[in-house]
């Protein structure tokens, strides 16, 4: 089976047959609310509201576009859902008027099951998915910045770099991290920080020198990266 991420042949076998489970929460993610958005403008359509119908086309044509391009094989984010779930709310409301409250909660199992898809993907038991190309983001973890306040730190690693922030909240531009390809990695370890924030840290040593990496989960996010270092060239 072809998959649409990178993967080691030791672990292809278990991500095939996680990739035709999601494969389907996928696809009814984007389409759940199409159908839904579809019936309610029909069943409540009283004349007019070509506007309306033109706003839901858009998100309808686009996230059916979407499923049969395969897009969802290369970008299966929650954010995508929203993109074509909003202009079908819209559209529907202003077909259907308060019918539209029925396809937000379309929408809202959309993004549960594209959520729940990517749960299942990159599930880390037993750190089968350091032998893939998939990003797995670290817990995140609280700590006080010296001029950020209370701010958010977590890591992230894919096939080719791991990267790290830290910042007041997710919309928030003042953020401070760093970033380094996984083939300039020559080990990775944790250890107490030094300096502040106290407490145990991911250290990563490159080529370049060292960085300390925080995150809510320094075991864990260290073996993952540790074990995804040793099996980088065999995924493909």
């Amino acid at each position: 089976m072809e998959l649409p991420f990178a993967v080691h042949e030791a672990v292809r076998v278990e991500f095939e047959g996680r990739w035709v489970r999601v494969r389907r929460w996928l696809v009814a993610g984007f389409l759940v609310p199409v159908v839904v958005a579809v019936v309610v403008a029909v069943v409540a359509w009283s004349g007019g509201a070509v506007v309306g119908w033109l706003v839901l086309a858009v998100g309808c044509v686009g996230a059916v576009g979407f499923v049969l391009a395969r897009g969802f094989s290369q970008r299966w984010d929650v954010p995508l859902v929203g993109v074509f779930g909003v202009p079908q709310v819209v559209g529907a409301g202003m077909v259907a008027g308060r019918g539209g409250v029925v396809v937000v909660v379309a929408v809202v199992v959309g993004v549960l099951l594209v959520v729940r898809a990517h749960v299942v993907l990159v599930d880390p038991v037993g750190g089968v998915v350091a032998g893939t190309g998939l990003r797995v983001r670290s817990r995140t973890r609280a700590v006080r910045g010296a001029s950020l306040g209370l701010c958010r730190a977590f890591a992230a690693v894919d096939g080719e770099w791991l990267r790290w922030e830290m910042g007041p909240g997710p919309t928030a531009v003042d953020l401070v991290g760093g970033a380094v390809p996984l083939r300039e990695v020559t080990g990775v370890w944790v250890a107490e920080a030094v300096g502040v924030p106290a407490g145990p840290v991911v250290v990563v040593r490159t080529v370049r020198g060292w960085a300390q990496v925080l995150v809510g989960d320094p075991v864990g996010f260290a073996a993952l990266v540790d074990r995804r270092l040793r099996m980088v060239a065999g995924i493909g």
